[in-house]
């Protein structure tokens, strides 16, 4: 069974992904982590990626500056709407990410 995410859900669930598998852990206890695919997520990073050469390093610390677990998901989520606002998007087949969620999923393909 699928299960539906809003864009809230959606991000809660990016981030879970990428701390997740910076850290090494082999399983997340985030329900939300479990409705995204892990793979797809790898796939528009690497396409992301191929436009915007980058490492792990310099992405974890422009996307998870400050060492603030509490302060992290609500500063993400103001950045993807910041994004979407200065039109700051990133697309692939025919899907519209912010340039923070795309960043996220870059992370996630170099982890």
């Amino acid at each position: 069974m699928m299960t539906t995410l809003n864009k809230r859900g959606l991000l809660q669930a990016l981030a879970g992904l990428a701390a997740v598998s910076l850290a090494g852990v082999a399983h997340a206890r985030t329900p939300d982590i479990a409705a995204i695919d892990a793979a797809g997520a790898a796939g528009i990073g690497r396409a992301w990626l191929a436009l915007h050469p980058s490492d792990a390093a310099a992405l974890r610390a422009a996307l998870f500056p400050r060492d603030q677990p509490e302060e992290t998901l609500p500063r993400l989520a103001q950045r993807v709407r910041t994004d979407f606002q200065r039109g700051d998007v990133f697309v692939h087949k025919g899907w519209f990410l912010s340039d923070t969620e795309a960043r996220i999923c870059a992370l996630i393909a170099l982890a």
